[in-house]
């Protein structure tokens, strides 16, 4: 089965998850973390983040060839919300360029440019554009290939929120150990975001310095203590100053607090209540900048990252914000509840992974895009060429029967090409003598050539089609189109009596159609389907019974 990992590269701890499956139909298997080496909570480097999925891949069970996925920094892109006076996709494309350039303090030629369409309307069309330095990006990307990581997919981070958020505008606010990230969503799709440099490793600092604590002491404290403080609309005012502006539709903030100073004994909650003030009042402006820039209201907070469990902080924000506050759900029964918010980034990974799409924002296209798919592609054309050529030498059923199963297997396939040419050809050729795919495509070309002019001597002595193939054909052709009706046949028997096929497909609706389009076609009028059970997938696995008399007479007939 394929394999694809989810990397959360943080400051405090490297996370991964695992999935196995295929097919657009994968199940998580595994999470591991990692904790980050940083002295008294500095900023963690790339090459200790690194170190972590070192020591993660170590644990990991052999596996040929993983996809991974990671996510960018929000803090090293430039987003930006765009307002246009069309709604042309290649219209927006070619004028975009031009409108962000003077919303930026560098060269376009030097960047990544990246867009969704928020809003279309006649005459007018919104954007989100995210600009990320492509120097930046090729440098990340080569150092996660020296510790054995090459992406399949890198999205930025504050993007993957909309696979977090549901239905109306929410704010999804992810407090993570060095920084936090804030992300308007609407209707699952994020909108507006920003990225703030306070995290929760400055009220662990703050504790540290209150009372002389190591960092780890500091640490302990941090997660035991309940944070003070009834009403923070009373603690913390905030008073604009100017017009500046910090980030699209956001002004920035004077914060001035009113806990009481000069007490002689500050307890933890309330050292950590007063280090919260600055992120509590720059996150209550920009929440409101962002209400009025979109002309929104929003109906609800979701709190993740690792200091989303933080004693009272949902209480705390649900006081100073107004609307109600959740905390995310545990992606899995082997995580506590208190430590859901950790894994809301792979959780977001995983999620818009498996869903088999390409989001907008994906940073891997063009000259960084992933060069496995390259190589996928190459060895799928290659098997494809081989086992084409080994269909002509054999000239039986099992060319019928290996073809269902090499598109059932493809993207398990990671044999050799030498191995595969000289199962074939045994006796003929040794795996010596095939040192490239285009030495194997060179051989089996002139194998066919071979074959085909033998078949075309024995052309007036054989018919032109064998009858299982034909048959094979006609029951293809009875089949619906893929795309009104999947099917993945699991299994298919024929004998001089039945055929039967064993098959997987999306509903109990769609296997009935499946069933009907085969009795529509004369040659196949008695197919009866039965069996149907729901896999551990969620797929209907069912089983077609058609008699042989009708499709028999009709070959002899023939």
């Amino acid at each position: 089965m394929a394999r694809l990992i989810a990397l959360d590269l943080g400051s405090h701890r490297v996370k991964l998850a695992v999935y196995e499956g295929g097919f657009g139909r994968y199940q998580l298997e595994q999470l591991l973390a990692a904790p980050v080496e940083a002295e008294n909570g500095e900023h963690a480097s790339y090459e200790a983040r690194l170190a972590g999925v070192e020591a993660l891949r170590a644990q990991l069970s052999d596996s040929k060839r993983p996809e991974w996925v990671v996510a960018w920094p929000a803090e090293r892109t430039s987003l930006r919300q765009v307002r246009l006076p069309f709604s042309e996709k290649a219209q927006i494309e070619r004028v975009l360029p031009f409108e962000v350039e003077g919303m930026v303090p560098f060269d376009l030629e030097t960047v990544e440019l990246r867009h969704r369409l928020l809003r279309s309307a006649p005459g007018e069309g919104r954007v989100l554009a995210a600009m990320v330095e492509r120097d930046g990006l090729q440098d990340w990307l080569r150092m996660l290939s020296e510790a054995h990581v090459d992406p399949r997919s890198v999205d930025i981070d504050v993007d993957l929120s909309s696979e977090l958020a549901g239905a109306g505008v929410q704010a999804v606010i992810d407090l993570g150990h060095s920084r936090t990230l804030l992300s308007i969503c609407q209707d699952g799709q994020v909108v507006a975001a920003r990225a703030l440099d306070q995290g929760a490793r400055d009220l662990t600092a703050a504790l540290m310095k209150a009372h002389g604590l190591s960092w780890a002491e500091a640490e302990a404290r941090k997660h035991a203590a309940q944070l003070a403080g009834e009403a923070p609309a009373a603690a913390v005012q905030v008073e604009w100053e100017g017009e500046e502006t910090t980030a699209p539709g956001v002004r920035a903030a004077k914060v001035t607090t009113n806990l009481a100073a000069g007490s002689e004994a500050l307890d933890d909650g309330r050292v950590l209540t007063e280090a919260l003030q600055p992120l509590l009042a720059e996150l209550r402006s920009s929440l409101i900048g962002f209400e009025d820039s979109l002309a929104l209201g929003i109906d609800e907070v979701l709190l993740v990252g690792g200091g989303a469990h933080l004693g009272g902080l949902r209480k705390l924000l649900q006081q100073l914000l107004g609307v109600p506050v959740r905390l995310l759900q545990s992606p899995s029964p082997t995580i506590p509840e208190t430590e859901a918010g950790s894994w809301a980034l792979v959780q977001a990974l995983g999620t818009r992974a498996t869903r088999g799409k390409d989001p907008a924002m994906e940073l891997r296209r063009g000259e960084l895009a992933y060069k496995g798919d390259l190589y996928l592609i190459r060895q799928v054309g290659l098997y494809g060429g081989v086992f084409a050529a080994c269909a002509l030498l054999a000239g039986t059923v099992m060319f019928g029967v290996r073809a269902v199963q090499l598109d059932n297997r493809i993207a398990e396939l990671d044999t050799q090409i030498a191995d595969a040419l000289v199962e074939v050809l045994p006796g003929e050729i040794t795996a010596a003598q095939v040192d490239s795919p285009q030495k194997a495509l060179a051989i089996m070309a002139e194998k066919s050539a071979e074959a085909q002019a033998q078949v075309e001597e024995l052309g007036g002595i054989i018919a032109d089609e064998p009858p299982t193939v034909g048959l094979l054909r006609d029951l293809g052709k009875a089949l619906p189109p893929h795309s009104e009706a999947r099917i993945d046949v699991e299994e298919l028997t024929v004998t001089t009596t039945t055929i039967t096929v064993k098959a997987e497909t999306d509903g109990y609706e769609t296997a009935t159609r499946i069933e009907s389009s085969l009795q529509a076609a004369e040659r196949f009028k008695g197919a009866k389907k039965g069996d149907e059970k729901k896999t551990r997938g969620g797929a209907i696995s069912f089983t077609v019974t058609i008699p042989r008399e009708s499709s028999v007479a009709t070959s002899e007939e023939g």
